[in-house]
């Protein structure tokens, strides 16, 4: 691009109301020029309701950052998607047969990686929602 050059931004990002911006275009001088202000977010206020920070509320404390607690939240993520969950946000349950298969990969992948350095209950934890899934999976290829 030349100096003096303009080039088009189309903004689709949805206003605070949740409607589409009208998608017309502005015309910016190149990055020579003066940058806009970014949109910075105000943390304090709560987003609407349908943010990740949503979910998250400050008295009650997250759970541990351990093994236990990374192999829950990847089966939690397999049992969604296999529809054995409800969906958090209170829709129809989740079926979504890949995303389901691919979370069992991964855990089996982290078993066999992890293979001789975790401590018996993780050992055990991991094999019993392996096997669980599995099953699971299995019976909701042949029924779903």
């Amino acid at each position: 691009m030349k100096d003096g050059d303009d080039f088009k931004v189309f903004d689709r990002r949805h206003d605070r109301e949740g409607e589409a911006s009208d998608g017309q275009s502005s015309t910016q001088p190149d990055a020579t020029s003066q940058a806009q202000e970014p949109v910075v977010k105000d943390e304090a206020k709560p987003s609407g309701g349908h943010g990740e920070a949503d979910h998250y509320r400050d008295d009650v404390p997250p759970p541990p950052a351990d093994f236990t607690a990374l192999v829950v939240s990847l089966a939690s993520t397999a049992y969604l998607h296999l529809g054995e969950i409800p969906d958090p946000e209170g829709k129809e349950p989740m079926l979504n047969l890949g995303v389901a298969r691919h979370t069992i990969d991964m855990l089996a992948m982290l078993r066999d990686k992890t293979r001789g350095n975790l401590t018996k209950e993780e050992a055990n934890i991991l094999d019993r929602f392996l096997y669980d899934l599995r099953i699971k999976f299995v019976a909701r290829m042949e029924h779903p």
